[in-house]
């Protein structure tokens, strides 16, 4: 055990960048704060089987290093192309795997839901706040369709007679779908013996907070509206959707009690002891330890050296846009000055306006990145086109496209933003290396590969944007044409200003 603990902590030692990431996660979103209780919840699950682990042997297996090494190298991979989730899954897979190598696998086998609740510490699923958006204002704009109350959605915002609303992230219930599934994994250990009843709760676990986020989404709608949008507004917004969450979470409990079997999580379980195996000297496991931190701590001191080989001064040449191309000419008009896209950290921001045959003028902004660390990068959740809570612009929609040009299908953004007096069409994709992505994951990989291959690195934002009044179909052929003309120019002072 002394070996055990000394281990585990001089990983957290040789990872600790990772760890502050998570921790500093917990301590700022309000949607992950429950990873400061996932260890305690841990601890306390191997706790309540000590009587099982009091009759097993520990024995040293060097197989878990090979794990180690293949997780170190997810790590790293990782680390290139700044994915810190996945430098935190793999951190708790390099936990897992550590108690494997020097208590072994009957150990492992022994508290298998314990250490896999770890990943519960993850702050893990921003990625599915768009698709709850979407299904949050479908389903609630659907229901009230049926009550025939008069309705017109434009994307995410909808308005009834008696006032305006709008799906926001904060309105995706990712909070409600992570607090579900924790406590519904926890409670399906904890009261069902049977590996399938087990899956069954938390599937259920996870269907049931998107569709009631959906109808607590109704709830405050129909409220503000018979209210006169008296109620369900301001801070009576969150109360009522925590008190409905609560109800959620206790019928839940109440459906799983039916099913609840009393044998499950004995502790008491006689083991076979059979015919005890000689126990290994006290050398076998240092020897393990050992070997398991090596592997494992080989991997930052990599990833450092390769930080500091691989950094260079920012852009020594400005990166100029072209004055002209094609029937587009610079302009001095510089499109809405109440919006403008949040990205942080960038070495060089550029912004210029043209104007073409279609008379709207397109506003051009490029964000270039040379060396990116943590805060100062391209791919980054800071890094948006429009921030929630914006009070003028508000967004509509967001999808992906695949824009045809003549020469290629070039992958974007494409956002849909409105005001009181207008709309905005807005088109955004990457430039990573030479290579264009619109993908986030995509462009992470691309960077990574371009690390792991001694390529330059240097990457850059390029957005474009047109205003309309009706119809989104006209500005997509403007921003079309544009992108047409200029997306060579731009991509070969891009080229230029990274070779030097």
């Amino acid at each position: 055990m002394l070996t055990l603990v000394i281990s585990l902590t001089a990983l957290m030692l040789a990872y600790q960048s990772t760890l502050r990431s998570m921790v500093s996660t917990w301590s700022n979103s309000e949607t992950y704060t429950h990873g400061f209780l996932i260890l305690p919840l841990t601890a306390y699950l191997i706790w309540k089987r000590r009587e099982i682990f009091a009759n097993l042997h520990p024995r040293p297996d060097f197989w878990a290093v090979t794990g180690m090494l293949l997780a170190g190298l997810a790590w790293i991979i990782a680390d290139l192309a700044e994915i810190q989730v996945i430098q935190q899954f793999f951190l708790v897979v390099q936990v897992i795997l550590t108690i494997w190598a020097i208590l072994g696998r009957k150990f492992v086998r022994e508290m298998a839901f314990p250490l896999a609740f770890l990943f519960f510490s993850v702050p893990f699923g921003e990625f599915l706040i768009p698709g709850l958006v979407r299904f949050t204002a479908d389903f609630t704009v659907g229901m009230i369709q049926l009550t025939g109350i008069p309705i017109y959605r434009d994307g995410n915002t909808f308005s009834l007679p008696t006032g305006n609303w709008s799906v926001a992230e904060a309105c995706s219930g990712i909070r409600y779908l992570i607090a579900s599934v924790t406590l519904g994994s926890l409670y399906a250990y904890l009261c069902y013996q049977s590996c399938w009843m087990r899956i069954a709760f938390i599937g259920f676990s996870l269907a049931l907070p998107i569709l009631a986020n959906g109808l607590r989404a109704v709830m405050i709608v129909m409220i503000g509206h018979f209210s006169g949008m008296k109620l369900s507004v301001g801070i009576d917004h969150l109360i009522y959707g925590w008190l409905f969450f609560g109800i959620v979470m206790l019928f839940m409990f109440w459906i799983g009690s039916f099913w609840r079997d009393a044998r499950a999580v004995d502790p008491d379980r006689p083991i076979q002891p059979g015919k005890v195996p000689p126990s290994p000297k006290d050398q076998w496991f240092v020897l393990a330890a050992l070997l398991s931190l090596g592997s494992a701590a080989i991997w930052p001191v990599q990833a450092s050296r390769m930080a500091f080989a691989q950094a260079s001064p920012g852009p020594s040449r400005e990166i100029r846009l072209p004055e002209s191309s094609g029937e587009w000419r610079r302009v001095r008009t510089e499109g809405p000055r109440d919006w403008v896209p949040d990205y942080q950290g960038a070495d060089r921001e550029i912004t210029a306006s043209y104007s073409g045959s279609a008379g709207k003028p397109v506003r051009l902004l490029l964000y270039y990145y040379k060396n990116q660390e943590q805060g100062r990068e391209l791919i980054n959740s800071n890094n948006v086109v429009v921030r929630t809570g914006d009070k003028v612009w508000r967004l509509l929609e967001v999808s992906r496209i695949g824009v045809k040009l003549s020469d290629r299908s070039l992958p974007v953004n494409q956002w849909r933003l409105g005001s009181n007096r207008s709309h905005l069409l807005v088109w955004e994709w990457y430039w990573v290396g030479g290579d264009f992505a619109a993908n986030d994951f995509l462009a992470k990989l691309l960077e990574a590969k371009a690390k792991l291959l001694g390529r330059n690195t240097d990457s850059a934002a390029i957005i474009v944007s047109v205003e309309y009044q009706d119809t989104v179909t006209l500005a997509a052929d403007v921003l079309r044409r544009f992108v047409e003309e200029m997306n060579p120019s731009i991509e070969a002072n891009l080229r230029l200003a990274a070779r030097e």
